[in-house]
Formats: structure tokens, sequence, C-alpha cells
């Protein structure tokens, strides 16, 4: 291992810290026991630092600290050496236990160690390990602080393959033998609880994923060329507008409508050339690692044994999709061993109760038919008392129609949002490393929110810290030849001697100039909150730990919610006349609203409209749709919650009851016929 007494050149050092964490990120992907990965990250670690050796323990559940690899510890013998063998144990149970580097100098200045630096393994809060390095005599403060910082960044690949190699156990905790089959018909009976495809999709996403043990499960109905997202497990509600939902719908489009299952395993190769550019988009937006879309067709109608043309004719299979499911897993590219067989029980039971559901969804005016059916059971064999009966019905029915006024809303769908709403953008290219906030978390302005890692950052600063270093060594050298040419009466020297002393001086001060300059840019890695206000992008660790990102970058949003609220609502294009038509005639855009949360159905609330878009936006699923704004007139009694769903209700005035009813067949007859 590279002696600091054998220190390259600072170019050198940049190019291999850059070498070190690309090899490293390497070793994270690759099949290898723990022994190995630590081994292989010491000597590349060690290769950077110039340390004298380093050694790599592991915390087991006992809480105790096991050494699992070692560079030059054991080989020269340095455990054995009681002063340092108590310096490393020490540096390493404070490490653990306070969970923040330790340097420690715990021997005398003529031995061959001059420090101990312990550096911990951190998930969240809790302590995996320690990388601990013993540095040489020579090492600085500024220096070993600086070492510090840099293994700590460094430590995060180790999270990572930690966390792999913990993942290969997820299939444990799924359901299996008679708790599976339990859990299974508790699972098809709440699919049939109600003939609602949304309701379907709901108990699909959210109690499948527990049932199949991966870590996101999403499904897709399929209507016609049109696919909607209609439940994703990690959210309550899906917007199809976010930039997730769109890639994964458009993606899901692509292999339903080809009929195959597909499966994505870290390669697009071999891939039909429709489904390529979609899946990448999706993996890039997601961070998935391994995806697989289920197809699901309408099922074929139960044939009677005793149905002679059944048995004669031949019946060509009809592959009708209706939707999809689609799987995902954000830590190893592979499924578990049971996870294929419980995607095919779930996708069986899902495919049944969705057919059911969209069969009775299409069914026009069920309801109506409904009450008919159980008023004529109930006048069964009473043929004039019937007649009397659908007579006084009919002519009711129309004259209610004809001349009972109603009132005209206007369906729309939307979310409740805060007014204030605050960006946090990347403030340079980079990998983010920690992430310091949670959803949904309360920050304040300056709170930090998660930290960047740029390696060439990195590299320029240790760089420049050599530097540093070495100019400072090169000046107390020239002095001490300045005092003793002073000593020895040879004027020409000292002169000579104190033109190279300026010269060093002055490198010295712009090199501190430019570490300054490269600390500030290092400062500002550490991205922190803009204002008050509460996280509001959804699975914040998840989404943006160990992402590289770009400068500019969106990584998040604070919301203020202690301020005013509003409705943003989504009016179908075809349904804003009435919007427009009722604020002419009623002389004020302020028209009244009534919503109700999806979170609380039960309550209904009060708004009005404040604002209307100059344009129409698309949308996959009702086609353009014209965005308006409204106004709590209260706001609800629980806490609300940023982008909570709801179904609103623009009162439009009075119409009459058939209008009301019937209009939209009206609106549709006259745009067909119109000449």
């Amino acid at each position: 291992m590279t002696r600091l007494s054998d220190t390259p050149s600072p170019e050198e050092i940049r190019r291999g810290a850059l070498e070190a964490a690309d090899a490293i990120d390497r070793l994270v992907g690759e099949d290898i026991p723990p022994e190995r990965f630590f081994f292989e990250y010491l000597r590349r670690i060690g290769e950077v630092t110039g340390c004298v050796a380093a050694g790599c323990w592991l915390c087991h559940s006992g809480g105790q600290a096991v050494l699992v690899a070692d560079v030059g510890l054991r080989k020269e013998h340095l455990l054995e050496e009681p002063q340092i063998a108590e310096a490393v144990q020490t540096a390493t149970r404070r490490a653990i236990s306070e969970k923040q580097p330790v340097i420690g100098s715990p021997t005398p200045p003529e031995a061959r160690v001059a420090a101990v630096l312990a550096v911990p393994i951190l998930h969240h809060s809790d302590a995996l390990g320690v990388i601990v390095l013993l540095l040489p005599p020579g090492t600085s403060q500024p220096l070993r602080v600086s070492l510090a910082q840099y293994v700590t960044q460094t430590t995060r690949a180790a999270v990572e393959y930690l966390q792999r190699r913990g993942g290969q156990s997820d299939s444990a905790s799924a359901p299996r033998g008679p708790e599976l089959a339990q859990r299974l018909d508790t699972f098809s009976l709440h699919l049939h609880q109600r003939l609602s495809r949304r309701h379907v999709a709901d108990v699909a996403a959210h109690e499948g994923v527990s049932l199949i043990g991966c870590d996101r499960l999403s499904v897709a109905v399929q209507q016609g060329k049109t696919t909607e997202i209609l439940a994703m497990s990690d959210r309550q509600t899906v917007d199809p507008r976010e930039p997730l939902v769109a890639t994964l719908r458009e993606m899901a489009n692509r292999i339903i409508r080809m009929r195959e299952p597909l499966t994505y395993s870290g390669s697009a190769e071999g891939l039909p050339t429709q489904i390529e550019q979609p899946l990448k988009d999706f993996v890039a937006a997601s961070g998935s690692k391994w995806v697989h879309v289920v197809p699901l067709f309408q099922p074929e109608p139960l044939v009677d044994p005793h149905d002679e043309d059944a048995r004669v004719k031949p019946r060509e299979p009809k592959r009708i999709p209706i939707g999809g499911l689609i799987v995902e897993r954000f830590h190893e590219a592979r499924p578990t061993p049971q996870m294929s067989d419980r995607i095919e029980l779930v996708a069986d039971h899902v495919t049944v109760a969705l057919a059911d559901a969209l069969a009775h969804e299409r069914v026009p005016a069920l309801p109506l038919w409904r009450g008919i059916g159980n008023l004529l059971a109930r006048l069964e064999g009473r043929t004039a008392l019937k007649a009397a009966v659908i007579t006084l019905a009919l002519t009711a029915t129309l004259v209610g129609l004809a001349f009972v006024p109603c009132e005209y809303r206007v369906h729309a769908t939307g979310r409740l949002l805060p007014t204030g709403q605050r960006g946090v953008f990347a403030p340079r290219d980079g990998r983010i490393v920690e992430v310091f906030v949670r959803d949904d978390q309360r920050v304040r302005q300056g709170d930090p929110l998660l930290r960047l890692f740029d390696p060439e950052l990195e590299a320029e600063f240790v760089e420049e810290t050599f530097t540093l270093e070495t100019e400072q060594k090169l000046l107390d050298a020239l002095r001490a030849q300045a005092a003793e040419a002073t000593s020895l009466g040879t004027p020409e020297d000292v002169v000579q001697i104190d033109a190279r002393i300026k010269e060093a001086e002055l490198r010295i001060e712009a090199s501190r100039e430019r570490l300054q300059r490269l600390s500030e840019q290092r400062d500002a890695l550490l991205v922190r909150a803009p204002c008050d206000g509460v996280v509001g992008t959804i699975r914040v660790d998840q989404r943006l730990r160990l992402r590289p990102v770009r400068r500019g970058e969106l990584l998040l949003e604070i919301f203020q919610t202690d301020g005013e609220w509003y409705l943003e609502l989504d009016v179908p294009e075809h349904r804003i006349g009435h919007v427009y038509r009722a604020q002419q005639r009623l002389r004020t855009p302020r028209l009244p609203v009534e919503y109700r949360l999806a979170t609380t159905t039960t309550d209904t609330y009060e708004a009005y409209v404040s604002e209307s878009a100059t344009r129409a936006d698309a949308s996959p699923t009702v086609g353009g749709i014209v965005l308006l704004t409204a106004r709590p007139r209260r706001m609800p009694d629980l806490p609300p919650r940023i982008g909570a769903a709801l179904d609103a209700k623009i009162c439009c005035g009075d119409r009459t009851l058939f209008y009301v009813l019937f209009g939209d067949l009206i609106e549709f007859l006259e745009k067909q016929f119109w000449l």
C-alpha cells in the first residue's frame, strides 16, 4: 500500500480518486462475498489516501464488530502492537456508538502510525460497520479531516452493496403455505366486494404487492387503444400528468397491445424496437432494476358440455386485452424463486374481477333498470294494476322530465394544493449520497435536505490540500536556510533565499484561495431548504439516494402548508362550455363548487371558481381538459394532505330534468348529425 512518503503527484491523486470511485461502483453490482468486496474496496481507498494499513469491521446482530477484510493490518502485524491495537479498538467503538468519523492520535511521534481514522458505514441511523485507516507520520490535521470526508462519501457504495446482499432474502418475508392460501382467499374476497374497476385496481395494487413480494405493483386498464394507470402500490392516488405515470402508461400500452408478457432485468437488448425506448424512459424515471409486465385478457366464457353447438363448432380463442400488471424491483435485477408463481396467481384473480367490473360498468343506466326490475317483480300476476302503474309512471316521468327544474352540474376531478410552492434544484452535477428528509416532513428554511458528491470536485480538493502541504513544507525549509545563511554571514545567499521565500508565500496564498473556493463549492453540495414548509415529493429517499443528477435538475418540492390552499380542477373540454355559459348568464365568474376529498367521501365542502386557464391541455383518459382554479370557502376539518384527490361538481344554474339526464346524449347527436 502507498505510504505518504511516496506521495504521488496531484494529477495522479485526482486520477486515482476517480478511478477508485468507478472501480468501487462496479464492485457493487458484482455477486461477490463480503470478504472479497471489502478487500478490493480497502485496496482502492488505500491507494488514494496513502494510508499505512486499512481494515473493515462489520456489526453482527449481537452488536459485536468483526473484522472481515484488511490490507496490511495482519500482514504487518500492526494489531499485535498494544498501542495500535488499543487505538483501533477505541476508535472503532466510538465511531459505531457516535455514528460519525473519529480521528485518534494515540501513538508516540516516533511510531510508524501517527493517527487512526475510523469512519462508520451508516444506513439511515444504523451503523452497519466501520472502515479504519492507519495514517502515516506527517499527516496534518486538515489532511486528516479531508480524508475522513472522502472516506465517508465512499461508504455509500458499501451501504448499497450490503443492501443488495440483504435484498436476496426478501422472499423470506413473503407468505407461503397455509398463510398464502388464506391471504389469497381474502385477496379474492376483497377484489369482488365491488363491481368497480377502480376498486379492483386499488385492491390489486395495495394488497397484491405483499402477496407477490415485489417493491411496487401497478395496475393498468386497457380501453381499445388507450391505457390508463388506475393504481400504484406506493401512492394513494395516481396523477396521470406526473412524468413517472406518463412513461409507465406509454410502456404498458405498447406491451399490452403486443399481447405477450415482457421482462426487463437490466438490459434492453433483444427487445422489440417499439418497446425499447418507452422501457428505457420508464426505467430512467423509476430507477427500477427489474420490471415484469403481465397483460390481462378477457376470460373465455364457460362452455356447457351438453351444448351440441359448442362441441361441434371449433372456437378460436379471442385474446382481448383488458389491462395489465406491472411488477417492479428496485434493488435486485432478478425475481425471487416464488415470485413468478405468485404473479401468475395474482394475475388470474385480478383478471376475473377486472373483467366483471368492466362488464358491469358498460351497462347504461344500471340503477334505473334495477329499480324497474324490482317493481315488475312485485307486480307479477297483477295485469290491470301493472298496466295502471306503468301508465302513471310513464306520464309522471314525462311531465317531470319536461317541467321539473334541476340544477345542472359539471363533474370534474382535481387536487387540493397549497398556494405556496418552491422547487429545490441541483446546484451542480454530481450524485446524491445522503437524504436527510422523508416524505411529508416539515422543514424550516436552511435545514439540510440532501447532500451531493462530485468525484471531480473531491479529487481537486484533495489535490489542492496536498499542494498546500507541500508548499508549506518548502517554505519552512527555505526559512531554515535563510536563518542558516544569516548566521554564516552570506548576504548573497540571504537575498536569493528571500526571493524564493516570497515566491513560495505567493504560491501558498494562491493555493489557499483555490482551496477556499473549492471548500465553498463543497459546502454548496449540501442542499438546504429555501423556505419553511413540507416536503411534497413522494418516496424521497428511494427516488434520490445514490442517483446521478445534472445541474439545474428539479430534485424535490417544498409546499408552504401554513398559507392558503386551492383546488386544481380538470374539466373535460367538451363540458367547459356549460361553465362559460353559466358565468355569462349569472354575470359572475365565481360559480359555486361542491367537492369531496378521496379520504373523506362522506363530507361535502364548498368552494367557488376563481380562475380558468386560457388553453386546453391533453389528457390520456378524457382527451382535452381545461384547468380551473377554485378557492375553498372553508378548509376540511381534517389536516389537508398535499395533492389529495377530490371529485368536484361545478354548479351551472337550473335546467330541465330532461336536459340534466340526457343533455350529453343530445349534444352527441347534435355533433354527429350536424351538417
